[in-house]
């Protein structure tokens, strides 16, 4: 796998700070403020680029990819449809590198049996199962409806925490025994990929097989302020170099459901 790089920067004027350093009435540091937001925006492209990101080509919200980020979901767990290349390697001439992916499901009354079918297919003849799972609040909303009201809170919370998931305490929604999230960083309102219509995806996760590699300096680093050498102005960088690896895309599954 490919390390990828990403930055964002804070930029300061040297006006601004003697305006706005050490006033007693000051209401907020700008300065803090500047380098707060920038600590957040960063995190939170690379959050979305871990569903939606595809460096080689079209990603899973149908836009073109962004070569410098990392290889998300939309390269690992994919049937050759989006990334017909997988750790550099060819999918057709290695099918074992495909995820088990519908591409033509839908929202209703059949979206259990929908999943089951990913399901018992990825997890076939091994006792890791899939741990986790993320989707859109319509595919969330659609699940839920379909179950009986004493499935819909399966999931004690002590097994979350386990996890490293929070929890308000209360009990989730789970299909076979992983817990079901709502992310909003999950493509929603998207054409199928190679296809067309509208909708959202559903991730099967075993997390077993997923790793995030960060180089310890560069894990969202701050840079120390430096100056321009020709002008009254002060740059700061924060830095993130990582790869998301997925060892077994086998054992992952996708459902693109229109509706979703």
């Amino acid at each position: 796998m490919d390390w990828k790089f990403a930055r964002d920067g804070v930029a300061i004027t040297g006006e601004e700070i003697i305006k706005n350093e050490s006033s007693p009435d000051a209401i907020a540091d700008l300065v803090q403020s500047r380098v707060d937001i920038s600590s957040l925006t960063l995190p939170d492209l690379i959050a979305g680029d871990v569903y939606k990101n595809n460096p080689y080509g079209t990603g899973s919200d149908g836009n073109p990819g962004n070569p410098l980020s990392i290889e998300g979901l939309a390269v690992s767990v994919d049937n050759g449809t989006l990334a017909p290349n997988f750790g550099q390697q060819s999918r057709t001439t290695y099918p074992v590198l495909d995820a088990k992916v519908n591409y033509a499901g839908s929202v209703g009354s059949t979206i259990l049996a929908q999943l089951q079918a990913l399901w018992s297919s990825a997890n076939r003849g091994q006792q890791s199962r899939t741990k986790v799972c993320f989707t859109t609040e319509a595919i969330y909303n659609s699940i839920w409806g379909q179950l009986q009201t004493p499935e819909r809170y399966t999931i004690d919370p002590r097994r979350l925490e386990a996890l490293g998931i929070k929890t308000t305490g209360g009990n989730d929604l789970a299909f076979n025994d992983a817990v079901i999230l709502i992310d909003e960083k999950v493509p929603t309102s998207v054409v199928a990929p190679g296809s067309t219509g509208s909708g959202g995806f559903f991730y099967g996760l075993n997390t077993d097989f997923f790793e995030l590699s960060v180089h310890p300096d560069r894990f969202f680093g701050l840079t120390p302020w430096y100056k321009d050498p020709y002008g009254d102005q002060y740059f700061m960088d924060i830095f993130f170099a990582g790869a998301l690896k997925c060892k077994r895309p086998n054992k992952q599954f996708n459902l693109w459901a229109s509706g979703g």
